[in-house]
């Protein structure tokens, strides 16, 4: 069982580290848990600038609303 998940978490860090698109996770307050790497490459941000930031924060205000 314990192989079994650290195969899983290997395919995971991989889909993720390799992703084009951005894929994050916010707790139920909005801020941020974890980032993939695209996020540098996209919008200039190390995945660990991220962490406990605000969801609104990386949002452009004009774009809030919806």
């Amino acid at each position: 069982m314990a192989s079994l998940l650290e195969e899983a978490k290997e395919k995971e860090n991989a889909i993720l580290g390799y992703a084009s698109d951005v894929i994050c996770t916010f707790d139920l307050s909005g801020k941020c848990m974890s980032m993939n790497p695209a996020s540098s490459r996209l919008w200039g941000y190390e995945p660990k600038e991220l962490l406990n930031t605000d969801i609104y924060s990386l949002i452009v205000p004009a774009d809030r609303t919806r």
